[in-house]
């Protein structure tokens, strides 16, 4: 399933697996918020899940950072799929022995990757809030961040999935 590309952008649905077991598959992202204002409600079928679009110039080998546009997302005013530091949180830094997270949510622009209060990159982990909460978090230490809150998130993977044509979509 490659992603589709049209007008150099790439399209696609986000398909939420778990990254220790791929044939888990919990769903597609809906064009929805949660309870909390955030991405994460998910629905078991592809046709009318959330799209999103980003941009690769030709001359780029590999993209690491993107800039994801919500293209049927709940917000105009808040276009970009990105992430905000939970309000529990300590600090907006994550790492290992630290359950700091965020949680992702629109936004009006995009920093791609997720770094520190002191500039430094942190090797950032996705999980998903299957506790009804609905919510896809990232942090640095999803073990700790399960220990603190006495959950067992999974960790899980985006996977970008070419759309439905329309009469796929039917």
């Amino acid at each position: 399933m490659t992603p589709s590309i049209s007008d150099d952008r790439t399209h696609c649905n986000i398909l939420v697996q778990n990254a220790e077991d791929p044939s888990v598959t919990y769903g597609f992202l809906k064009p929805v918020f949660n309870g909390s204002g955030g991405y994460g409600p998910l629905q078991a079928t592809q046709a009318g899940a959330l799209e999103v679009t980003f941009y690769v110039p030709s001359f780029v080998l590999s993209a690491g950072q993107l800039d994801l546009h919500a293209e049927n997302g709940p917000s105009q005013t808040y276009p970009y799929f990105g992430a905000t530091i939970a309000s529990i949180s300590s600090s907006d830094d994550f790492g290992s022995g630290s359950s700091n997270y965020a949680y992702a949510s629109a936004a009006r622009h995009t920093t791609p990757g997720w770094i520190n209060s002191d500039g430094t990159g942190s090797t950032t982990y996705i999980v998903y809030a299957d506790n009804g909460s609905d919510a896809i978090l990232l942090t640095g230490d999803p073990w700790q961040l399960n220990g603190d809150f006495g959950t067992s998130f999974p960790i899980v993977t985006l996977t970008c999935v070419t759309p439905l044509t329309a009469s796929e979509d039917a």
